[in-house]
């Protein structure tokens, strides 16, 4: 498992930090009493820009207020015109399509109800053939014979000469030919029956159009008729059809999901003529509440039109006028209906008009505050300069800071260096002078005792010379002039070669020591000698952190397309927090264990350098008390 590293005895200096503390503090101090002036200056700006600028917008805010009430008085004029005009239903449908109005209702000239109107029925009802008629509803509705009654009422279509009967008895034809399941002849007898105009526009003894109700009594079994009856109730200009039927047939339409556009404002208008009328009727010409709730209302002039606006489209409506004249950069136009509270972003607001009574209209700022942006014209300047001010300050005390911190790691750096390279190169030296003046000062030399001396000395120079040849490595490393001679080598090469190079220390520790290498590796580029250090410094760990019966296994194999060494031991092991710090520069774990074994802590820090040097990597498999496993992959 390979962790993230860090330094120990490095940049945790507390002296720093009471020198930090002040600089920081030489910062925001001032900061402080610059960013007060400056915003007591900004908000004295704001207060005389917003008056400023408030004296401009009443203006604006003014002509939006006639263009709401021209819009109306507008609109009450041409409910003027309309309700001069002859047909009723026409003038209904021309508002409501244009969009001057959700519904509309209409009254003659004497006050009474134009439109929505009622039913007309015919002035003379024609004479029927009583005998036949009897004789067809007996078949039709006490025998059910539908085919007989059907026949008995075409019967009746041919005599009669009165179109009102011949409808009639065209419709209950109709009618037994669908219930008897001929609805091919039906739908022929339809489309041919009430084609013509007389038949198309006869009605019954209610007033009622007998077309329109034969096709929707068809339409459930015969949809294509749909398009046939919704033509009959699009025609507002020349069909006799009275509102009732007309609102009827709509609602029955949308039964079965046939939705007519004019079916809101045709119960709009009838709820209206039911809930309002008889009763009278003042004259306003403005804006005002409706007696149905949720509703408003304006009348022509002279009374005789009256449009009718839900509370949503009032609102819309209203909105739409004011988006359609642009307020100043920065300012929302807002229509505030009777009752209705002004909020505390509103800057001002008046009344809408005489057009409009009791809605106000009110100014508010759009988003950001254009008078901030006013003001702000003026401090900008001040305010950059404030700013560049503080930035400069805040940048040069950090790198005051940085330096000082730096400086101060760098001596503490220095010093732990010159003091580990002092500890270390004295150890060695002073058991060799030690040796060496035990022999001098012996009068006879034994054999025995001279050879196991020099043994020692050669021991200590070897210890030595590592210790030199890491502390060159380390300048090198530091100085980024370490050179690699990179060619092909193989694994076994390497392992031989750091395997004789370890000898003696392994000897020295008593080591169990076991090579396993691969056969038929694959060659790889490296630098032989760098990969021995390698090696080297971690056979030599394995021996310092393994205890008195040290096992270390080195392993050359191949996975993966990769080349593979491990160095395995049954030491203490390490704990995750130790992992994590091993390869830094003079880390070691502190326990007993590694006091006796000595050295500075570069062995593993200079193992890392070189295998990412190599474009390999390294991982640690430990823990306390089942040894440690180093492994490194290099690319073949």
């Amino acid at each position: 498992m390979r962790l993230p590293l860090q330094r120990t005895g490095i940049g945790h200096d507390r002296a720093s930090w009471p020198m930090l503390l002040l600089l920081a503090l030489g910062v925001l101090v001032p900061t402080a009493c610059v960013l007060w002036f400056m915003n007591a200056a900004m908000r004295n700006e704001r207060l005389i820009g917003r008056q400023r600028l408030l004296e401009a917008y009443r203006g604006n805010l003014a002509a939006a207020r006639d263009r709401l009430a021209g819009n109306f008085h507008a609109l009450s004029l041409q409910l003027g015109e309309a309700a001069a005009h002859p047909n009723p239903s026409q003038t209904f449908a021309r508002l409501v399509r244009g969009g001057a109005a959700d519904s509309v209702v209409l009254l003659d000239a004497g006050g009474r109800l134009a439109y929505p109107d009622s039913p007309r029925p015919p002035s003379r009802q024609p004479e029927e053939n009583a005998d036949a008629w009897r004789q067809a509803a007996e078949l039709e509705f006490n025998r059910a014979d539908l085919p007989a009654a059907a026949r008995a009422y075409a019967a009746i279509a041919v005599q009669t000469r009165a179109d009102g009967e011949r409808a009639r008895a065209l419709e209950a034809q109709a009618r037994c030919l669908l219930g008897a399941g001929d609805k091919r002849a039906a739908a022929a007898l339809i489309a041919r029956a009430f084609a013509p105009p007389a038949l198309d526009r006869a009605t019954d003894s209610h007033g009622r159009l007998i077309a329109a109700d034969t096709e929707l009594m068809a339409l459930r079994v015969l949809p294509a008729l749909s398009r046939r009856l919704q033509a009959r109730l699009d025609d507002y200009d020349n069909s006799i059809m009275a509102s009732p039927q007309r609102l009827f047939l709509m609602k029955e339409l949308r039964q079965l999901g046939i939705h007519h556009p004019m079916l809101e404002a045709e119960e709009l208008a009838a709820r209206w003529a039911a809930e309002v009328l008889p009763g009278p009727m003042p004259r306003l010409p403005s804006l005002r509440a409706s007696p149905l709730k949720g509703h408003w209302q304006i009348s022509s002039p002279d009374g005789r039109a009256i449009a009718l606006f839900k509370e949503e489209s009032v609102n819309s409506r209203l909105s739409g006028l004011l988006q359609s004249l642009p307020p100043p950069n920065g300012v929302h136009f807002a229509i505030v209906p009777p009752g209705g509270a002004v909020t505390d972003q509103v800057i001002h607001s008046l009344e809408a008009g005489e057009k409009l009574p009791g809605w106000k209209l009110s100014m508010s700022w759009r988003g950001d505050d254009p008078l901030d942006r006013a003001a702000s014209s003026e401090i900008t300047t001040y305010l950059w300069i404030a700013l560049l001010v503080i930035a400069v300050i805040g940048i040069l005390t950090f790198l005051t800071g940085w330096l000082i911190r730096r400086q101060m790691r760098l001596a503490r750096l220095k010093n732990d260096l010159v003091a580990t390279v002092s500890h270390e190169l004295k150890t060695p030296l002073a058991s060799m002078r030690l040796l060496v003046d035990t022999l001098i000062e012996a009068e006879e030399w034994d054999p025995v005792r001279v050879r196991e001396y020099l043994d020692l000395i050669s021991k200590e120079n070897l210890r030595l010379s590592r210790l030199i040849e890491n502390f060159l490595s380390f300048s090198r490393m530091e100085r980024n002039r370490h050179a690699f001679q990179f060619r092909p080598v193989r694994a076994e090469e390497v392992v031989a070669e750091a395997a004789g190079s370890i000898g003696e220390r392994l000897e020295s520790c008593k080591a169990d020591f076991k090579k396993e290498i691969e056969p038929e590796m694959p060659p790889f580029s490296a630098d032989p000698d760098a990969l021995v250090t390698v090696l080297v410094n971690l056979v030599d760990n394995a021996c310092k952190y393994s205890g008195g019966d040290p096992r270390i296994r080195l392993r050359a194999f191949s996975d993966n397309g990769s080349v593979c060494f491990s160095v395995s031991d049954n030491g203490i092991g390490l704990s995750d927090k130790e992992q994590k710090r091993i390869f830094d520069r003079f880390y070691q774990a502190d326990n007993s264990l590694t006091r006796q074994a000595g050295g500075c802590g570069l062995g593993l820090s200079i193992v890392d350098y070189i295998v990412r040097a190599h474009g390999g990597s390294i991982s640690v498999d430990s823990a306390p008390g089942r040894g440690s496993t180093f492994t490194i992959r290099f690319s073949a």
